[in-house]
């Protein structure tokens, strides 16, 4: 396991174990210090970890999911959260990329993607937690039939219709006709074959997050 060199927070349930801290350093924070930037360990704020998949079963809560190898990063969260839909910088009502600030709403006109919540949260608004930027991901499948292992992942509900409007993902077989809209929409490959309704594993491509590069 690689950490950056400010050796990140860990919550104590593993990142995914939620739900969102009021402070980053866990509720015991003196209210005091928690108004100076997200408690005693603000300053970590944007600090990515790196796990392998051996020590990000080790921070798993297993009975929400287990975590694979992957950048995990930690954010400020100005929605609820829902396990496996994708994040995305808050840029239109507060000043997402300088304050690691992540939604789980999304317009066309925002649709800067962070990464993928780790577990559910509706109370998440004004806290702080880890998402995954990177790596293998469990992700949200849309409501209608799903492709096969291998295939692009995009931002989507339907079967290959890319739609920039929604949290969750779908296959696509990267037709011609739709390249652009696809290409856009592009966060991943399957790494198995998913489920309608129900979250499988992805491959997160690079070129499909906005990397924004925390205090190292």
């Amino acid at each position: 396991m690689r950490r950056s060199t400010n050796n990140p927070w860990i919550p104590p349930n593993g990142l995914n174990g939620g739900p969102a801290f009021a402070q980053i350093g866990g509720e015991d924070v003196a209210p005091v210090l928690a108004a100076a930037g997200g408690g005693r360990f603000g300053g970590q704020l944007g600090s990515i970890v790196y796990h392998d998949n051996a020590s990000a079963l080790k921070v798993s809560k297993t009975t929400v999911g287990t975590l694979f190898m992957g950048s995990y990063q930690l954010v400020k969260f100005t929605s609820a959260l829902v396990r496996g839909q994708l994040v995305f910088w808050d840029t239109l009502a507060n000043n997402g990329l300088a304050d690691y600030e992540v939604t789980h709403t999304v317009t066309a006109a925002s649709c800067f993607r962070a990464g993928v919540a780790l577990f559910t949260d509706a109370a998440a608004t004004g806290k702080f937690g880890y998402i995954q930027t990177g790596g293998l991901a469990s992700m949200q499948f849309g409501n209608s039939a799903v492709g096969t292992i291998g295939l692009g992942v995009i931002q989507a509900t339907a079967l290959d219709v890319p739609l920039l409007t929604v949290a969750t993902v779908n296959t696509t077989a990267m037709a011609t006709a739709q390249l652009t809209e696809d290409v856009l929409a592009l966060v991943g490959q399957a790494y198995e074959a998913p489920t309608q309704n129900l979250i499988s594993r992805v491959l997160m491509l690079p070129n499909g997050f906005y990397p924004n590069v925390g205090r190292g």
